[in-house]
């Protein structure tokens, strides 16, 4: 059900790693260390660079999906939800079926710790059919669903997806996810929604 980028981004992608290797920066969509301000200078300077370079990608082929992916995930790295939110549409625009995007515009909508960007019903939705794609066996759709449905005030049915993620993200050897969404889970069973630091 899910299908690889096409070989021209998988050479981009490879060009980028590349770049980041004899740049010395912190590798893309990684978890980094940040400074007192969250975000050094190097960092951001990487950023805007990636930005740039995911726009060109776009830019050559505005029909190409995966291009269009990346280019929100730069975004989203770079602190730019709307932005970021807007070229995950682009890219469902043109594949309505490219899981990545739609688990990640999901846990977007489900997490900003900005009300005014949360969008419970979409993202329920966007969760929704992400799993459904997966077969709902993906533990990082499961989280996403689960996170969704607890902004959409919908605890029981968080607390069911997050039991589920953990399972599945365990029967994968994948602890530190389990143990980060057993976290999650004892705020939707206290009726909390998760918030993202950003």
């Amino acid at each position: 059900l899910l299908r690889a980028p096409p070989i021209g981004c998988v050479l981009d992608l490879a060009r980028h790693a590349a770049l980041a290797g004899r740049s010395g920066h912190w590798p893309l969509f990684a978890k980094r260390p940040q400074g007192a301000d969250g975000r050094d200078g190097r960092e951001a300077g990487f950023l805007a660079t990636l930005n740039d370079f995911y726009r060109e990608m776009a830019a050559r082929d505005p029909r190409d999906a995966w291009a269009r992916y990346y280019l929100a995930r730069a975004l989203d790295e770079a602190g730019d939800a709307d932005g970021a939110a807007a070229e995950y549409l682009a890219a469902l625009e043109r594949d309505a079926d490219l899981v990545p995007a739609l688990n990640n515009l999901a846990w977007l909508w489900a997490t900003h710790p900005d009300p005014q960007r949360r969008r419970s019903a979409a993202a329920v939705r966007l969760a929704e059919r992400a799993c459904q794609l997966t077969g709902f066996q993906r533990p990082s759709t499961l989280d996403t669903l689960a996170a969704a449905y607890a902004e959409a005030g919908r605890f029981p049915e968080a607390v069911a997806a997050a039991q589920q993620a953990i399972t599945a993200a365990r029967s994968a050897g994948q602890d530190s996810l389990a143990g980060a969404i057993t976290s999650r889970l004892e705020r939707y069973r206290a009726g909390q929604a998760h918030r993202e630091t950003r």
